[in-house]
């Protein structure tokens, strides 16, 4: 073969493997790479609930009923009187979080100022299950004072919601429960115009999560 018709052949070959070498390597970029993956699958959620309840939907001081249980004392209260009753709270919810007591506004009054002459103690703390409840303080253990000696009125304003509600701040685990202990004491130098006077309030309690 001619010098010449050697050259027209490699021109001739020179395109063709080119093409080649192109198609191989687009090959290897799609294919030569090894892959795997993974899925975590059906993630949901769902807000939990917080809840209480107490053991009695009874009012823990009133009027028509002597307290504490068996007392000689009578029904209304006069100067120096002491009044004790118990509570107990549980969270029957599915979070945990801490408990706050306040009277929420406007359930609080009075009349002849026996508010402002009544001060109440309210303990924190624990019980002994199927003995400490609701008129019945035994067993009961005292872990903190949330509540120490303060007028009812004064209570009553000062401690409106959870921001501003009396407790240890810890949290009330899920089914646990929390025994309160409210000692309420009519001023022993009361003056007169607090006879025949009244107080009422609602004590609530709140847990956030």
């Amino acid at each position: 073969m001619s010098r010449t018709t050697r050259r027209r052949a490699v021109r001739a070959v020179a395109p063709v493997a080119g093409l080649l070498a192109a198609g191989l390597l687009v090959w290897q970029g799609s294919y030569a790479a090894f892959s795997a993956t993974t899925t975590n699958a059906a993630n949901n959620w769902a807000a939990g609930s917080v809840s209480l309840i107490n053991d009695s939907g009874a009012a823990m001081f009133t009027t028509t009923a002597i307290t504490p249980a068996g007392s000689t004392d009578a029904k209304t209260l006069k100067p120096g009187d002491v009044r004790i009753n118990c509570i107990k709270v549980t969270n029957n919810g599915t979070l945990a979080g801490p408990v706050k007591l306040y009277v929420p506004t406007g359930t609080y009054s009075q009349s002849n100022g026996l508010g402002d002459n009544l001060t109440i103690t309210v303990e924190e703390g624990s019980g002994t299950a199927g003995t400490t409840a609701f008129g019945n303080c035994n067993g009961f253990t005292s872990t903190q004072t949330i509540v120490n000696g303060s007028t009812l009125t004064a209570f009553a304003g000062a401690s409106t919601s959870y921001g501003s509600g009396a407790g240890s701040g810890g949290a009330l685990a899920v089914n646990g429960v929390r025994y309160y202990r409210f000692t309420t004491t009519v001023n022993a130098a009361a003056p007169n115009t607090v006879q025949s006077g009244t107080a009422t309030a609602t004590f609530q309690w709140e847990i956030q999560a």
